[in-house]
């Protein structure tokens, strides 16, 4: 606790004047931009940020970039804690420390979820020690493989602090280049002391995108929609639930549908972004081998 409490400390230190200021004088050293551009002009794809691994949706939002917090929206038991995990999954496998914490999952069911999707292996099976005799073998070359990544993918339990400021925390102790928060709706506000209101929430976003811009890291949280909101059952931005602030504070909202009570099939949209228009893919949602992908070409 005394260790929470220091770094809690060293956190508004940080984000404090005490730290130096950032302002930016644009007519300093223009030409340092154009060399920007260049580079950007250079990278494969034009991604300036970490790819999620569904490329219509990099492409259209150029990858999720530092300082970005990125909403996912979806319906009940859809998807959206695995579609976040998938996206960290990819960030991970590109070489990156990945921090996941989750309020609706214990950190085993978080482990089991990763090695499947990792191995390509049924989560069923793997949970109820059911694997055939060549999954067995993929899983065991799938873990063995982790000894070689440099960079952590670190799960922390929602019970070790519901607050921006515990995340924080954990921010300051694991150094990640990407957060993911599994079930934002379930965390406490510490200026009200609520949970799930319609003020704690909005105060929850909004310090959540100052966090991210302050440690400079794009910082994934998912949400839930609301069936009664939904038009035709498709969602809207006005579909989120519980605040309208998840919409206000994000740079990306992500939503996230079924297609005609289709299991096998989601449908992942951009609804909005500060920086890019609109998109739309379909994705296969594979259960029996925990791949969720893009559908391609071949699949047709």
């Amino acid at each position: 606790a005394a260790l929470l409490a220091l770094q809690g400390g060293l956190v508004g230190i940080e984000s404090s004047s005490f730290k130096g200021s950032s302002t930016v004088d644009l007519t300093d050293n223009p030409e340092q931009r154009y060399e920007e551009y260049l580079t950007r002009k250079n990278t494969p794809d034009g991604i300036l940020g970490y790819r999620t691994g569904f490329p219509t949706i990099d492409n259209s939002i150029s990858g999720i970039q530092n300082g970005q917090l990125i909403v996912v929206a979806a319906l009940p038991k859809t998807g959206k804690s695995t579609i976040c995990l998938q996206m960290a999954l990819s960030v991970h496998e590109a070489g990156h420390p990945v921090m996941f914490k989750s309020f609706e999952m214990t950190n085993d069911e978080q482990a089991r979820r990763y090695d499947s999707m990792r191995s390509r292996l049924s989560h069923h099976r793997l949970m109820t020690g059911t694997l055939e005799q060549e999954e067995e073998a993929r899983f065991l070359s799938g873990l063995k493989s982790l000894s070689q990544f440099k960079a952590g993918f670190h799960l922390v339990p929602g019970a070790e602090g519901r607050t921006v400021t515990s995340i924080a925390n954990n921010i300051q102790i694991l150094q990640p280049s990407l957060v993911v928060i599994d079930g934002v709706y379930l965390m406490q506000d510490e200026q009200t002391k609520e949970m799930n209101t319609p003020a704690a929430l909005t105060n929850i976003t909004r310090s959540l995108k100052n966090l991210a811009l302050n440690v400079n890291i794009p910082i994934i949280i998912n949400t839930q929609y609301l069936g009664h909101k939904m038009k035709g059952g498709r969602a809207t931005l006005d579909s989120i639930g519980y605040a309208s602030s998840f919409a206000q504070d994000a740079d990306i909202v992500m939503g996230l549908e079924r297609i005609d009570d289709d299991d096998s099939v989601r449908l992942l949209k951009i609804m909005a972004s500060r920086n890019s228009g609109g998109a739309e893919v379909k994705l296969s949602w594979e259960w029996d081998t925990a791949t969720f992908r893009e559908f391609e070409e071949d699949d047709f």
